[in-house]
C-alpha cells in the first residue's frame, strides 16, 4: 500500500498515466460565516466499498493530488470499510482537508458510539463536520430533538471538540429540513438540488447563514451511461446556486476524471 508522501512525490507519473489536471486545480471556495475553504467539487465516498482497497485509496488520493479537499463519509457506508479506506489514504494530509461523516442513530447515545468508531477509523481526532445522516419523516425528527436524542450528540460533539462543526442530512421531505432548520443552529445541511430544495432549502438556508452542500447532483436515471456533458451540465447547475461545494460520488477513476472537468 503506498502511503501518501510516496503519491505525492510521484504527482506527476500519476496525472500523466490517468489524464488528470494539476495539482491543486480546482480553486477553493470560502465560506465566511464558517471560516473555512472547501473546494467547490466534494468527494462522496459511499461508493467506495464496491471497490478493492488499492484502488479506493488511489482515488481518494488521486482527488486529493487534483484539488478535492471535501470528503464526505458516513459510518453506514459499506458498514465502516469507506471510513477505513479513508483514514488509509488521508491520514498523512489530514490538516488540508475538511473531513465529514454522518451517523444514522437517532439517539444520543448511540449517535455518540457511531461518533467514536468513525474517529477511529479515520484515523482522526476530531471531524471538520458530523451531520444526522438521511433524515426522511417526522417521526424521526421527534426522535432525534427530543431529550436524549441525536441533537444532543451534535451539541456534546461539537463542544468536547471531536466536530468542528455539525449538521444535517437530508434527501426528502424539504419541509421538514426547513423545520429542523428553524428548530436547531445547525453549521451545515446536506441537500439535493432539485426543484423543491432550490427553491425552498437552499435559500432558507443561505439567509440563515448555513453552509450548504449539494448531493444527488447528477440527477441521472440509474440506467443511463453518464457522458462529460452530463456531468458538466448537472454540475455547473448545481454551482450556480448559493452552495460551498457539490459532493458528487464516483465509482472508479473515469468518474473522477469527469467529474473534475467540470469545474475546470
Amino acid at each position: 500500500m503506498k502511503g501518501m508522501s510516496q503519491i505525492i512525490d510521484r504527482r506527476t507519473f500519476i496525472q500523466s498515466s490517468v489524464g488528470f489536471a494539476g495539482f491543486a486545480a480546482i480553486q477553493p471556495t470560502a465560506i465566511p460565516q464558517r471560516a473555512v475553504r472547501v473546494s467547490v467539487l466534494g468527494l462522496g465516498a459511499g461508493s467506495l466499498h464496491r471497490m478493492s482497497d488499492t484502488d479506493s485509496i488511489e482515488l481518494l488520493q488521486t482527488a486529493f493530488l487534483n484539488g478535492v479537499t471535501l470528503f464526505d463519509a458516513a459510518a453506514a457506508y459499506g458498514d465502516g470499510v469507506v471510513e477505513t479506506q479513508i483514514g488509509k489514504a488521508l491520514h498523512g494530509v489530514r490538516d488540508r482537508i475538511f473531513l465529514s461523516s454522518k451517523t444514522l442513530r437517532r439517539d444520543k447515545q448511540n449517535a455518540l458510539q457511531d461518533l467514536r468508531a468513525s474517529l477511529e477509523r479515520l484515523q482522526t481526532g476530531a471531524l471538520d463536520l458530523w451531520m444526522i445522516h438521511d433524515l426522511r419523516t417526522e417521526d424521526e425528527w421527534r426522535r432525534i430533538a427530543q431529550p436524549g436524542g441525536a441533537l444532543q450528540a451534535l451539541q456534546e460533539a461539537k463542544q468536547s471538540g471531536w466536530a468542528r462543526y455539525v449538521g444535517l442530512s437530508a434527501n426528502r421531505n424539504p419541509d421538514l429540513v426547513l423545520q429542523a432548520m428553524q428548530t436547531f443552529p445547525f453549521d451545515f445541511i446536506m441537500t439535493p438540488v432539485d426543484a423543491d430544495f432550490a427553491s425552498k432549502v437552499i435559500p432558507c438556508a443561505h439567509r440563515s447563514q448555513i453552509g450548504v452542500l449539494a448531493i444527488r447532483v447528477l440527477g441521472l436515471p440509474k440506467k443511463k451511461q453518464r457522458t462529460d456533458g452530463d456531468v458538466r451540465r448537472s454540475i455547473q447547475s448545481a454551482l450556480s446556486l448559493p452552495i460551498a461545494s457539490a459532493v458528487v460520488g464516483c465509482e472508479n477513476l473515469k468518474h473522477l476524471q469527469e467529474n473534475l472537468r467540470a469545474v475546470l
